[in-house]
């Protein structure tokens, strides 16, 4: 990951920039060299694209509408079946960050632990613990919490979509679980309650260096494409 003064760049394991964005325009650029593709994600996009999901789950519900009940639950419950394995590889929803009062430190900074936990009807469940770092103590740290806020609400505005009883996956980032603007994470570890995966991220090493912008930009001849358009 390298961030700049206004973007964010992410890097594949061969060096070639997978993704790109802007904390200017909250634009979200996901790169495909095969076929020469920028896509272009932000939050109209991304409502875009929720508005259709609730438009085809209100046209099977149409479909299905005239069945008898039983055909009608069982028609309803294989259709959420598809997702089940999405679902399951998703990550559940943090609702608090409750301070442990102990200190720790990656890659040089300082931070604080934190139990992540999930507020349910039957009480807290503890869904892991995570290390957050003041904002100010990373290297545009700014500019990277403007990302994952942005990251959150693509997040919320598919889970908000009027889909009904089907609930569709949503991947997040788990740096973008605590994305207020003065803490962030740098160390993950969570239980199995928070994934299906053993899902765990820490920063480990971070530099300030002098790159050229032109290594961060969307390639000369790339096709630049809304993601809401057909491909």
């Amino acid at each position: 990951m390298v961030i700049g003064s206004a973007s964010v760049a992410f890097l594949s394991d061969s060096n070639k920039l997978s993704s790109l964005y802007n904390s200017e325009t909250g634009d979200l650029w996901l790169l495909d060299h095969e076929r020469q593709l920028a896509q272009q994600i932000n939050r109209k996009e991304v409502q875009i694209f929720a508005d259709r999901l609730a438009g085809e789950v209100a046209k099977f519900e149409a479909s299905i509408a005239s069945l008898p009940d039983d055909e009608r639950a069982l028609s309803m419950k294989r259709f959420e079946q598809l997702f089940e394995p999405a679902n399951q590889r998703a990550s559940r929803q943090v609702d608090e960050f409750l301070p442990q009062g102990r200190a720790g430190e990656f890659a040089g900074i300082p931070c604080q632990w934190h139990d992540m936990v999930e507020h349910q009807s039957t009480g807290d469940k503890l869904l892991g613990v995570a290390c957050l770092a003041e904002t100010q103590l990373v290297s545009q740290g700014q500019v990277l919490t403007s990302f994952f806020s942005d990251l959150v609400a693509f997040s919320d505005i598919v889970k908000n979509a009027d889909t009904g009883p089907i609930q569709f996956p949503v991947m997040g980032n788990l740096m973008a679980l605590p994305s207020g603007p003065e803490m962030m994470a740098i160390k993950i570890s969570n239980s199995p309650d928070l994934s299906n995966r053993k899902a765990e991220m820490e920063v480990i090493s971070a530099s300030t260096e002098l790159h050229s912008s032109d290594q961060y930009q969307i390639p000369a001849g790339y096709r630049q494409q809304r993601f809401s358009e057909p491909l």
